[in-house]
């Protein structure tokens, strides 16, 4: 119940700032702006960087997916 009232409160907080100062909604907003680019830009390191563990497991899996697949291509043309 606590996690209800505090975010009453902070929701009221937030209405009455922009109501005395219209310029809050703007500030909010360029704030939720740059918390989104700064999840977009962890996220594309995280995914784009080549020394990255996930990265190159990713690399890794799918070469060997597809040298399985490429095997299984060759081994069928040989046995017909």
């Amino acid at each position: 119940m606590n996690y209800y009232y505090t975010f009453v409160t902070l929701l009221f907080v937030l209405v009455v700032a922009s109501i005395l100062d219209p310029k809050v909604p703007y500030y909010i907003s360029l704030q939720v702006q740059l918390a989104i680019f700064g999840i977009k830009k962890l996220y594309l390191m995280a995914v784009l960087h080549p020394r990255n563990i996930f990265t190159t497991w990713r690399i890794n899996r799918r070469i060997k997916k597809l040298t399985k697949q490429l095997q299984e291509e060759i081994e069928d043309g040989d046995s017909t």
